[in-house]
């Protein structure tokens, strides 16, 4: 009787950091969050196991608080990262330890992220323009074309809605007898997918609802056989991306005397504008998030920054004769 070969077998051990990634990262899309995230994500997870490996760390459950450390440390030091930088990949590190811990491999006493050092660095405060501004140059926007009435339409819909650039990419053309679930309804009503794969919805006024009839009207010069059901579309037919969204931001914001524009700047104008009237209630709805105190936060601070600005442009303690 011969003798069958024998070959050891390798098995993936839980708590694999390779494999606890790469579930991470299936867990992530599943729930919605965008592939460019979820790209972010994967390309830091990558440096983090790969600096592991390095110290012959493989197994989640043996990743102590100084090699976190030391992994911030060489992602600013030895990298290069700006803090801001690091700061932001840490938070994809963490968001793996707690995975790791909902899967029951570590608990709240070695979850190494508990003991980390937080990461210091200056906030930065992007300050929109007027929200009167940024509506002058939408105004402004030639519609002479099936083009500009198309552009004219997706920024007055985004500055209107409050709307990130994934937001309005993700839209289809609304039908009455099967509703999408991203679409502007005729009344108005505004459903699109927010961070992390949540349906909220926005609002927008007659006017825009007029141009985006305008555009409805052009859109099958941009139908191929294939094309999607979006509502907007690029020349060949397809949905637009996010940066031909952002070149053309960059285009028009130029003309506008505005060359530094950027289109999540548009969100930025219009909730700081809530802000500033007094209406945080409506300024969390149109910024569709959970907590009040987020928006607060964020938008808040941006108000304080314009107030100031004009404070001292408008009001000077020395008066100009």
């Amino acid at each position: 009787m011969a003798v069958e070969t024998f070959t050891p077998r390798a098995v993936t051990l839980p708590g694999d950091l390779a494999a606890l990634c790469r579930q991470y990262l299936a867990h992530l899309s599943a729930r919605g969050y965008a592939d460019n995230t979820v790209r972010a994500y994967r390309r830091d997870l990558e440096q983090l196991v790969g600096y592991l490996a390095g110290r012959d760390l493989t197994l989640v459950q043996t990743v102590t608080t100084p090699h976190l450390d030391g992994f911030v440390d060489a992602l600013i030091c030895g990298e290069g990262n700006a803090p801001r930088t690091a700061a932001r990949k840490l938070e994809g590190v963490k968001g793996l330890f707690r995975f790791a811990a909902s899967r029951g491999l570590l608990t709240a006493e070695n979850n190494p992220c508990n003991g980390l050092t937080p990461i210091r660095f200056q906030a930065e405060r992007k300050v929109a323009p007027e929200l009167e501004r940024l509506l002058a140059m939408v105004d402004a926007m030639p519609d002479g074309t099936a083009l500009g009435i198309r552009d004219k339409a997706i920024f007055r819909l985004m500055l209107d809605s409050s709307l990130r650039v994934s937001g309005l990419l993700g839209m289809d053309v609304y039908t009455s007898d099967a509703p999408p679930r991203y679409t502007v309804r005729p009344s108005g009503v505004v459903t699109y997918r927010a961070k992390g794969g949540r349906t909220e919805e926005s609002l927008c006024d007659d006017e825009t609802l007029a141009l985006l009839d305008r555009w409805l009207a052009v859109r099958p010069q941009f139908e191929r056989d294939d094309s999607p059901p979006a509502l907007f579309l690029s020349e060949r037919g397809t949905r637009p991306t996010r940066q031909a969204i952002h070149a053309l931001m960059k285009k028009y914001g130029a003309a506008a005397g505005m060359p530094q524009l950027h289109a999540h700047l548009l969100r930025h104008a219009r909730i700081g504008d809530a802000v500033e009237r007094g209406d945080l209630h409506l300024a969390n709805y149109l910024a569709g998030h959970k907590q009040m105190s987020t928006t607060a936060n964020i938008y808040g601070a941006q108000s304080r920054e314009r107030l100031r600005a004009r404070l001292a442009q408008t009001c000077p303690v020395r008066r100009v004769a």
